[in-house]
């Protein structure tokens, strides 16, 4: 008999987690999109009212409760369910302060000694400009509270460090989630996503990728939710890795221990690679998007095992194997975006795109009118590949994107460009793989 899990959210990640426990799993997603029914049974309803959640969740008997999204996990879904007898891969309110308020995390960072950017936290404008003047551009200012991936920015002289902190504080751009800033400085070097899988006693780091979060090539433009990612990141070597498993994946466990914060799911951890070492530029208490759809194209072991570990305590008894070669995933915005996107235009090439070997589409910004999929959000899908190069895996990420297309579309033509073309242009790249669809966004 095999076993079911209820995954919780709508978009690529959602989507990209549903199909990983469709190998040797019943995957059901909680209000999922119609881009997902070849992976998994759709559940209609609101997953904001936990109570719902639960009930459906015991209706369907499953063997666990996956959280995709941030927001729910914020705010107490994993409390709610637990209360009603539910295991749940995902971490409680007091864990999930760790991505929710960017002050709790700095502040965790500094008193457990995680490597880190130096920063300041302020809840007024004032104070906050008078900081900057003193400081050397450019500087990251964060919202302290969820922001939708929209909550940092880097500045690069006064007039824009106080217009941003204007909009903040004065307009009231974030709400709530802008009462306080965190102001720090700047870190150069590349940056590095890892995920960690964690039951509260130990903590396991899944395959390490890179994501690409602005909109245009060459990291130029407005800041998005992730343009696109690869894994796992050339270069990075087993002491580099070992480095930041123990300096920065086991002292935020220890911390998380010693605060008595238990924490079962995962630890997601922006780093940047700087001349000092290995540094946190963020926690997530989630998995990433569009890193997940990479990382566990790469995951051998099954992700219902290390579903079922978690929210077992028993990690350590888990070998969690890797695949060898790369996986890339290209995303496709919709025209506006990130701004006000465009919607409701038909998606084709979906069966075709089907068709393709060693490669996948997973589906965020969808919907359905009169039995087509069509864009409705900012990012709509994503076009992943598998291969034994990243060149390869990129190939046929990006050969997805020629076959699967709707009216106005972004993307980028760069993702991993550096690695998979080593240094040549990728505009030839994209030129060989005949795209339709690089007009705009780059």
């Amino acid at each position: 008999m095999s076993k079911k899990y209820l995954v919780i959210g709508s978009g690529g990640r959602e989507h990209a987690i549903a199909w990983a426990l469709s190998r040797d799993s019943e995957s059901y997603v909680l209000p999922g999109n119609p881009g997902m029914v070849q992976d998994a049974q759709i559940i209609s309803g609101n997953p904001n009212d936990f109570e719902f959640v639960a009930k459906k969740a015991k209706e369907l008997e499953v063997d666990a409760v996956v959280i995709g999204p941030e927001a729910p996990l914020c705010v107490g879904i994993t409390d709610v369910l637990e209360e009603h007898g539910l295991k749940v891969f995902g971490p409680k309110k007091s864990a999930a302060k760790l991505e929710g308020s960017k002050v709790f995390a700095k502040e965790f960072m500094k008193k457990h000694g995680v490597p880190t950017a130096n920063s300041e936290v302020f809840s007024n404008e004032e104070d906050a400009v008078a900081f900057i003047k003193k400081l050397s551009f450019p500087v990251v200012i964060k919202v302290d509270g969820l922001a939708a991936g929209k909550g940092v920015q880097i500045v690069y002289n006064m007039f824009d460090a106080e217009s941003v902190l204007h909009g903040i504080f004065s307009d009231g751009k974030f709400g709530a989630s802008g009462e306080q800033v965190v102001v720090e400085e700047f870190l150069v070097g590349k940056e590095l996503s890892i995920l960690g899988v964690t039951d509260g006693n130990v903590i396991k780091p899944l395959p390490h990728s890179r994501d690409h979060k602005q909109l245009l090539d060459g990291n130029r433009g407005p800041m998005t939710g992730g343009m696109g990612a690869f894994c796992p990141v050339p270069g990075i070597s087993s002491e580099l890795f070992e480095t930041i498993r123990t300096t920065i994946l086991e002292k935020t466990l220890e911390g998380l221990k010693k605060d008595g914060i238990p924490y079962k799911g995962v630890i997601f951890f922006g780093l940047m690679l700087t001349d000092d070492g290995p540094k946190v530029l963020e926690y997530n208490c989630r998995f990433g998007d569009p890193e997940t759809q990479v990382v566990l194209m790469q995951i051998e072991t099954p992700l219902s095992e290390i579903v079922d570990a978690v929210v077992d305590g028993k990690l350590a008894d888990l070998e969690i194997n890797v695949k060898k070669g790369f996986s890339a995933a290209v995303v496709l915005a919709s025209e506006g975006y990130p701004g006000s996107a465009k919607k409701g235009f038909e998606i084709t090439g979906v069966t075709n795109a089907r068709n393709e070997q060693h490669s996948k589409v997973f589906f965020a910004g969808v919907s359905e009118t009169d039995g087509k999929l069509v864009n409705s959000g900012g990012r709509v899908l994503a076009c992943a590949g598998s291969g034994t190069t990243l060149k390869q895996a990129l190939g046929r990420a990006y050969r997805l994107t020629s076959i699967i297309s709707f009216k106005g579309n972004q993307m980028r033509g760069d993702i991993g460009g550096r690695y998979a073309r080593r240094r040549k242009s990728i505009f030839n790249f994209r030129l060989k793989i005949g795209s339709r669809s690089c007009k705009k966004g780059n």
